[in-house]
């Protein structure tokens, strides 16, 4: 039987990521017996900021046995850290699935205290990190609308009953919070989708329709876009979109409705393969 949209999505917010995190290298050989790492189980849609406090708390008795007064912590996975203000699944299908190495569970991370590398977005607390959050949504929206007319209706009651879904993780509750603004995912002018090629981030606006033959535009058209199509071939890469790979004559109009996140964007990540 096939399956909906509505259940393609509330899938997409039921799956969780197996993480386990340990002490960087650097503190383990100070301290007197090994301590245990924290073993976690996270929901791909959100963000690992809310659960910081949680990270935090269970690593506090190292600070005080390496005497380190410092609450600032930051983790990451190899040399790569972890940003606050990254949907883990995204950060996940980029340094963990979107290689041709077998891919390892649960997610192996290490916790740092001190400042984080450059470049790295610090939120001081969680109103800094909705009001991004926010600034995402309202984007994404624009996007899909081509109009300012949609980002006038999102209230600052309708963001914050959007905001508590997501950190409640009731797909329920942010499909109620989003329906005043009228989103419909399958009738959008544009899309709005944010590549992640080799890392780096491409935002791409793109129309769900040929306007020439008015036939649905589909992956193999950003492929086409992104020079990866050699030869009628797509060059050697991986390509993940919420950890699976769709077929490459998919529909962007339905991975836009079925697999963007919840702060409105559709995530690409392809890593080319040397």
């Amino acid at each position: 039987m096939e399956r909906t949209i509505v259940q393609i999505n509330t899938e997409n917010w039921n799956c969780k990521i197996p993480i386990i995190i340990n002490l960087s290298s650097k503190y383990t050989t100070q301290l007197q017996k090994p301590f245990r790492p924290l073993f976690m189980s996270v929901p791909r849609s959100s963000y690992l900021y809310f659960d910081k406090e949680k990270i935090f708390t269970h690593f506090e008795p190292v600070l005080k046995e390496l005497e380190i007064n410092n609450k600032n912590f930051y983790l990451q996975f190899n040399s790569e850290p972890v940003k606050w203000n990254t949907p883990i699944g995204v950060f996940f299908d980029m340094v963990c699935k979107s290689t041709n190495l077998p891919e390892k569970m649960p997610m192996s991370l290490q916790i740092n205290f001190e400042k984080p590398p450059k470049k790295f977005i610090e939120f001081e607390n969680e109103t800094e990190l909705y009001n991004y959050f926010a600034s995402t949504f309202k984007e994404s929206c624009f996007l899909l609308a081509k109009s300012a007319t949609i980002t006038q209706k999102i209230t600052e009651n309708i963001m914050a009953n959007i905001w508590n879904g997501l950190k409640n993780l009731s797909f329920d509750e942010y499909k109620r919070s989003i329906q005043p603004l009228e989103i419909n995912y399958k009738e959008q002018s544009s899309l709005a989708i944010r590549i992640l090629l080799n890392k780096k981030c491409i935002q791409k606006t793109t129309k769900p329709v040929n306007q020439e033959t008015e036939e649905l535009l589909t992956l193999l058209d950003i492929f086409k876009d992104l020079d990866l199509i050699k030869e009628e071939k797509l060059v050697p890469m991986t390509y993940l979109i919420q950890g699976i790979t769709p077929d490459p004559n998919t529909p962007l109009a339905f991975l836009s409705a079925s697999f963007s996140h919840p702060d409105g964007f559709l995530y690409l990540i392809i890593t080319t393969l040397n």
